[in-house]
């Protein structure tokens, strides 16, 4: 298992989890711009079972909360 870990980090340049997490939060980003479905139901689409989680996922891979990346605001 590391082994795997530590190859997949080498090729992807990330960790399997991390990977993971930024494909959820890219297709969370595509959802939040083109529909108007809540933010709950974004979240657990993506594959989160939390939405506190959700959100602190969320601000570390774009810098904005759900809301203020919906709302398109730059700070």
């Amino acid at each position: 298992e590391v082994s795997l870990r530590k190859k997949f980090k080498r090729i992807v340049g990330l960790p399997p989890m991390e990977y993971v997490q930024k494909i959820r939060i890219e297709r969370a980003s595509t959802l939040l711009r083109t529909t108007d479905r809540t933010i709950p139901d974004i979240a657990y689409d993506c594959g989160f079972n939390e939405v506190p989680f959700f959100y602190r996922v969320f601000k570390k891979w774009t810098k904005k909360t759900p809301k203020e990346y919906r709302l398109g605001k730059t700070w």
